[in-house]
């Protein structure tokens, strides 16, 4: 059972983490961080799971990619799963790479009937191989795909109970995609079956010609900060994360970020 506020893993805060004169509650390993595991780092990271709870965000299992799961980029996370124990594994909705071609982003698809069923059996493979549940990430969207037969919430919710998964609700990317697409947040919300969301992300963005880009580098958005306020004032806590990967700060900074998500839970 996950309390408080989770941070994202990132070797800059290792020591900071090692002591304990801070609110972080559980931590979020960055599964593609450790794929090497003889890797030195991998025994900080282990002295630091077994002090705090923590689960797992993987990037690269492409679920929308319409080739069946990459064996051994499962078979790379078992052995973290074996070796940290985390309590779920979680990634986002989106393809990320081609055939053996890592694309390094996290893309858009079209929300067609035949793409849930693709996906769902995805989803199901992984949670009977890693025997731990699986969360699926909203991502930030720049683009709508026209062929898309439903929203992104309606196929979050459908695709959940189809492969009776978790979700991992990025409130940063609601309010990214919903801005750069003039949709409704609140329809968003609404669509989402919050009985399975199991998790939540806050993370910082930037404006860009009007548009918003996620970019981890920055403290979380008034904006976003009053979305989670009413996530958490109708469906109680649910495991927070924050998120930085670029532009890293100083750890102070990160602690003032999460005594700000404290306030609210």
């Amino acid at each position: 059972m996950l309390t408080g506020i989770g941070l994202g893993l990132r070797f800059k805060y290792i020591e900071d983490l090692q002591q304990n004169n801070h609110a972080v509650k559980w931590l979020e390993l960055l599964a593609d961080h450790y794929h090497d595991i003889n890797n030195p780092i991998i025994a900080k990271v282990q002295q630091l799971c077994a002090k705090f709870p923590c689960v797992l965000h993987a990037v690269n299992f492409s679920l929308a990619s319409s080739g069946e799961i990459n064996q051994n980029y499962l078979s790379s996370i078992k052995a973290i799963v074996d070796l940290c124990n985390p309590l779920w594994v979680s990634d986002h909705l989106s393809f990320s790479s081609i055939g053996d071609i890592h694309l390094h982003e996290l893309l858009p698809f079209a929300f067609t009937e035949t793409m849930l069923q693709h996906i769902a059996t995805k989803i199901k493979i992984i949670q009977h191989t890693l025997k731990r549940p699986f969360l699926i990430e909203n991502i930030s969207s720049y683009i709508r795909i026209k062929d898309s037969q439903m929203s992104e919430a309606q196929f979050i919710a459908r695709l959940a109970q189809q492969a009776d998964c978790g979700i991992l609700l990025d409130v940063n990317n609601i309010v990214v995609s919903c801005h750069n697409h003039n949709e409704s947040i609140e329809e968003y919300c609404a669509t989402i079956p919050f009985a399975r969301v199991k998790q939540l992300h806050m993370a910082g963005a930037i404006t860009k010609n009007n548009l918003l880009i996620d970019t981890h580098s920055r403290p979380i958005a008034a904006d976003v900060m009053q979305l989670y306020r009413k996530i958490i004032e109708q469906h109680g806590y649910i495991p927070t994360c924050l998120e930085w990967d670029m532009d890293l700060p100083d750890f102070a900074t990160i602690s003032k970020e999460i005594e700000k998500l404290n306030g609210f839970i």
